[in-house]
């Protein structure tokens, strides 16, 4: 198991760096785009874009870039696609929900669906593909 960093950020790795680069310009406000700020912020802003997206893009880049062609990438891409989007949607529900004491913009829904979506999601994915 080695790293093969020329090969996976020539090729693969420029994917999700031009979309980090794209949310951190239209968050900047450098490049202006309503309709992915309406699509990509909850709260309408601009600047919302310069910071989640931007650091789940540095994450994908990073984990192309340092572990291309090993499991190790999969099953980091698979915890945030599968964890963030489900605490995103879970965490939004008011009822019996309470903010995290460490962070009081996250909720214990989120949190504890991040962990069990993600878990779902990696075992799910390796049945299917007998790993």
């Amino acid at each position: 198991m080695h790293c093969q960093v020329g090969v996976g950020l020539s090729r693969y790795g420029t994917v999700p760096l031009m979309f980090t680069i794209a949310f951190w310009l239209v968050g900047r406000e450098i490049i202006p785009s309503d309709m992915i700020v309406k699509t990509m912020s909850r709260s309408g802003k601009s600047s919302e874009l310069a910071k989640g997206p931007v650091h789940y893009g540095v994450i994908m880049t990073l984990t192309t870039l340092l572990y291309w062609k090993r499991i190790d990438a999969l099953f980091i891409i698979m915890t945030l696609s599968f964890g963030d989007g489900f605490a995103a949607w879970v965490g939004s529900i008011k009822r019996w929900n309470r903010p995290l004491w460490w962070n009081r913009s996250k909720s214990w829904l989120g949190l504890l669906s991040y962990v069990a979506f993600s878990t779902v999601g990696i075992i799910g994915v390796c049945d299917y593909l007998s790993l």
